[in-house]
């Protein structure tokens, strides 16, 4: 889980998740609704952040959450259990 505090309201932030450090956007959120226009392929009609999770998933992602002030990225290792 990527999780981030914030110490004043946020009104516009950008929200990307990226698949193994790649390119590859796996969803995008930003201006109060989901954005995926740049979303990838692999991922369309599947994501709320992440639904429907397939083995083929698993790996590294980059959580990149940038506000009017701030930039914060996380990594995380997705494991998938079947």
């Amino acid at each position: 889980m990527c999780t981030f505090v914030y110490g004043h309201l946020v009104k516009h932030h950008l929200e990307c998740w990226f698949y193994n450090n790649q390119s590859m956007v796996v969803h995008s959120y930003y201006h109060g609704r989901d954005q995926l226009e740049r979303q990838s392929g692999v991922y369309k009609g599947r994501t709320h952040l992440l639904s429907g999770v397939q083995p083929s998933d698993q790996g590294p992602y980059t959580c990149d959450v940038t506000d009017e002030q701030a930039s914060t990225l996380e990594k995380l290792l997705l494991l998938v259990r079947c």
